[in-house]
Formats: structure tokens, sequence, C-alpha cells
């Protein structure tokens, strides 16, 4: 596989995420200034798509090409956290004015903030699965299960499991617990 230069590898996938998230966040911001009907519940629920999959599924397109364009594996993650370490970067200034610098360290643990972190593990680790296999397939020596995809895959189920078992309740109530813990 020709190793392709670094916009094409690594820049590239990484700012067409970070735009379809941009540009569909304010169309989905801005929906609000259309009349009620038909119009405003198709750019809603469109824009609403589109941004939530650039930010939660969005590693799963930038891995992919980027793998095909020869990125290293480094590369690749670092492309991939684009989208949404930005989503994480505007989340966070909500609370700038509001949290001690010990509950913005905290806050990493979110559910919502280490929910998006361990679903871009599992994309990463799937989007790497398939594109071994697909390498494989080509006849090309490419082992399927390598430490680095296998760790992001095992990772991202086990961050995503936590987060979601018994409907996310279990996991926000201890994170509710550490925080009251330490900052009451």
């Amino acid at each position: 596989m020709k190793k392709r230069n670094i916009f094409i590898r690594m820049v590239l996938p990484a700012v067409i995420t970070l735009g379809v998230m941009v540009v569909f966040s304010n169309i989905y911001n801005l929906s609000g200034t259309l009349r009620p009907g038909g119009l405003q519940t198709v750019v809603v629920l469109v824009s609403a798509f589109l941004m939530f999959a650039s930010i939660w599924l969005g590693p799963l397109f930038v891995n992919t090409f980027a793998f095909f364009n020869g990125a290293s594996g480094p590369e690749r993650l670092a492309a991939s956290f684009v989208a949404p370490a930005a989503w994480i970067a505007k989340t966070y200034t909500y609370f700038l004015g509001i949290y001690s610098f010990g509950e913005l360290v905290l806050l990493i643990l979110h559910p919502l903030i280490l929910g998006n972190i361990g679903v871009n593990l599992l994309c990463v680790g799937i989007s790497e699965l398939f594109c071994r296999r697909k390498m494989r397939s080509r006849g090309e020596p490419v082992p399927l299960f390598a430490a680095p995809n296998t760790l992001a895959l095992v990772a991202g189920l086990l961050i995503t499991f936590a987060g979601l078992w018994n409907g996310g309740h279990t996991y926000y109530y201890y994170f509710m617990d550490v925080y009251t813990w330490l900052f009451t």
C-alpha cells in the first residue's frame, strides 16, 4: 500500500468529518428559526443525524480512509479523534465558568464525554478489523488482530458497555457518587 502525503492520509479525512460536524451542527442550531412544519422537521432530523454520525461514528470513515492511504496506527488514531475532540472541547466551554479545575478534570469521566471516547475507540477497532480483512482478501499478509487495534476494540467495548449497562443509570450514579464525594 502506497503511503500518501500527510494531507491525504491524515488531514483530509479528519477535516471532512469535522466539516460535516460543524456544518450540520450549525444547520441544526439554526433550524429553530424555520417555521414549524414539514420543512423544519426534515431539516432537524437530517442535520441531527449527520451531526451525531460525524461526532460518534466519524472514526469509521476517518480510520478506514486513512488506513487505505498509508497512515500509520498513531496517525489513524489521531485523525479519528479530531471531530470527537472538537465536540468535547466545545462541551467543555459550557462548563468553564461554572466548575473548578478539579471538577473539569473529573468531567472527562462524565458519561457523555467518556462515552464519546469509548464509542470512538470501538469504531476505530471495528474499522481496523474491516480494513485488515479487506487487505487479507486481496492476498496481502496482514494480521487480522494486532495489539493496537485489538486494544482499541476491547477498550471501546468495555467503556461503551459500562456506559450503557442498565440503561446508563448505573455508571451515571457511580459518576455522581464520586463527584459528590470529591466536591461536596
